[in-house]
C-alpha cells in the first residue's frame, strides 16, 4: 500500500475479523502510537490536545466496536468523525454539548451557546440587576425583577392611584398619595376630631363634624341669638340667653308668680301680677291715686279717695248747693255759690 492505508466503507455489518485480514498489514513500528501508550497516559505532543489521534490498525483492531451502525471506542467514548484517509480519528473530549459539532478538534456551537464545549448560554443582550443568562436569550432574574432583561421591578401589592413601580416593592406615587403601594391619601392639613383623609386634601368627617379638616361642629337645631356651635349639638350662648339652641332668655331676678322670661330681664306676668319680675299684685283696672291692690285683687284706697280703683275723690262733708267734689275735700261750686263746701251765696 506504499505507506498509505485505505479503509473500507464502515457500516454495521463490518466485522472485526474481516478488518484484520483485508486492511491491516502495516507493521507495529509504523503505527503512530500504541494501545499501551494510550492506556498508560503516555502520548506524543499531538496527544496533548483534547482531540486524540490513534493509528488506523490499533483503532480498528482494538478501539472500535460496532454500536447502532456507528463505531465507538471500547471505553464507550464516541468518535465524532469516521476514519480519515490517513488513518487518523478525531474526537472532542469532553464532547460538544447542546448540538455543537466537533470540527478540527474544536467545538462549533449552535446559536445561543458558547464556550469550549458549548455549555455556556449566550444572551445578545445584558441581563440587568444581577440577572444571569441561563439559556439562549433567557435571563434568570434575581428576586424582585422580571422581564426579558430583568429590567422591570416587581411590586407585589401593585401601585395604586397612578403610582409606578420604581424598584422591588417600592412605588413612586403621584402628588396627593403615599404609602408602599400609593394607597394612602395625603391631606396637607390634618383631619381633626376623628376624621380620616379619604382622598387628596379631602377629609371624611365623623358624625357631628364638617368642614375641610372636620373642624366645624354641627348643631342640628342651630344656635340662636348670637350663640355659637362649640361641639356637636352643643351651643355656647351669650350671657342673656340659654338653652340647647340659645333660645331661652335669661332674667337675672327670676319671674315670679307664674311669670315667663320672654327677653333678657323682661317677664311676662300672669293676670293679677305685674312688675319686672311679676312680684307686684295687679288690679284690673289698676288702683289709682295711690291705691293698693290687695291679694283679693281689689283696691285699698288712700284717704280722700274711694271707688273700685280709687278714682273718686271724697269730700266730707259733702259739697252743698250742687257743688262738685273735684278732689279730696275740694268742692267745685255752681255759679253764685262759694266757700269750701259751697255754702256761701
Amino acid at each position: 500500500f506504499n505507506g498509505e492505508q485505505t479503509f473500507p466503507k464502515w457500516d454495521s455489518e463490518t466485522s472485526e475479523n474481516s478488518l484484520k485480514n483485508e486492511h491491516f498489514k502495516a507493521s507495529k513500528s509504523q503505527n503512530d502510537i500504541t494501545i499501551d501508550q494510550h492506556k498508560s497516559g503516555k502520548s506524543s505532543d499531538n496527544q496533548k490536545h483534547r482531540n486524540k489521534v490513534y493509528s488506523a490498525e490499533e483503532s480498528q483492531l482494538s478501539l472500535w466496536k460496532e454500536g447502532n451502525g456507528r463505531p465507538v471506542l471500547s471505553d464507550e467514548k464516541k468518535w465524532d468523525h469516521p476514519p480519515s484517509m490517513q488513518g487518523e480519528w478525531e474526537v472532542c473530549d469532553p464532547p460538544c454539548a447542546n448540538g455543537g459539532t466537533c470540527e478540527d478538534r474544536s467545538c462549533i456551537c449552535t446559536d445561543g451557546w458558547t464556550g469550549p464545549t458549548c455549555v455556556d448560554s449566550k444572551c445578545h443582550f445584558q441581563c440587568e440587576h444581577g440577572g444571569i443568562c441561563t439559556a439562549p436569550y433567557t435571563c434568570t432574574c434575581t428576586p424582585g425583577w422580571e422581564g426579558v432583561t430583568c429590567g422591570n421591578p416587581i411590586c407585589q401589592n401593585g401601585c395604586e392611584n397612578g403610582g409606578s413601580c420604581e424598584s422591588p416593592n417600592s412605588c413612586k406615587c403621584i402628588e396627593g398619595w403615599t404609602g408602599s403601594n400609593c394607597s394612602i391619601a395625603v391631606c396637607e392639613h390634618n383631619c381633626e376630631n376623628g376624621g380620616t383623609c379619604e382622598s387628596p386634601n379631602r377629609c371624611h368627617c365623623m358624625e357631628g363634624w364638617t368642614g375641610t379638616t372636620c373642624k366645624t361642629s354641627i348643631c342640628k337645631g342651630g344656635c340662636e341669638n348670637g350663640g355659637t356651635c362649640e361641639a356637636p349639638n352643643i351651643c355656647s350662648c351669650i350671657p342673656e340667653w340659654e338653652g340647647p339652641t340659645c333660645s331661652n332668655a335669661v332674667c337675672e331676678d327670676r319671674c315670679r308668680n307664674g311669670g315667663e322670661c320672654i327677653a333678657p330681664n323682661s317677664c311676662s306676668c300672669t293676670k293679677g301680677w305685674t312688675g319686672y319680675n311679676c312680684a307686684i299684685l295687679s288690679c284690673e283696672p289698676n288702683c289709682m291715686n295711690g291705691g293698693i291692690c290687695e291679694p283679693s285683687h281689689s283696691c285699698t284706697c288712700t284717704e280722700g279717695w274711694t271707688g273700685p280703683t280709687c278714682e273718686i275723690p271724697v269730700c266730707d262733708p259733702a259739697c252743698g248747693h250742687g257743688g262738685y267734689c273735684s278732689g279730696p275735700n275740694t268742692c267745685l261750686c255752681r255759679d253764685g255759690w262759694s266757700g269750701p263746701l259751697c255754702e256761701t251765696r
